[in-house]
């Protein structure tokens, strides 16, 4: 277990290869761990391909929240997703279009957990 008490998947494992290109994963892996237990799916959902509304949107807030949070670039984000850039700004354009009172207290619980677990 990392620091973030993050379960071991394949996927997981493919985000921690990226500290050789220079980026610092745990914070994109405390994003995506917080998404996937607030929308009841896995870390697996977030950073699948399954295009199924259920699946995609949280994708997109997690994909959001990790451009507010880190303030990282879109290709960083696209990189963390295996996504294009454009991708995570239409993500980006899509919560924003999406926004509501729930989603919004929804995303400022995953805020708090994530700073609650980063250093």
């Amino acid at each position: 277990m990392t620091k973030h008490s993050v379960r071991w998947v394949p996927e997981i494992a493919d985000l921690l290869a990226l500290r050789s290109v220079g980026y610092d994963p745990d914070a994109y892996i405390a994003v995506i761990h917080a998404v996937a237990e607030q929308a009841g799916l896995t870390p697996q959902d977030i950073l699948g391909r399954d295009t199924r509304r259920a699946h995609s949107y949280p994708r997109q807030v997690a994909m959001a929240l990790c451009l507010e949070l880190e303030g990282a670039s879109l290709p960083r984000v696209a990189a963390v997703f295996r996504r294009d850039h454009t991708t995570v700004l239409h993500a980006r354009r899509a919560v924003a279009r999406r926004m509501t009172p729930a989603l919004e207290a929804a995303m400022q619980r995953v805020r708090e957990r994530v700073k609650g677990a980063t250093p």
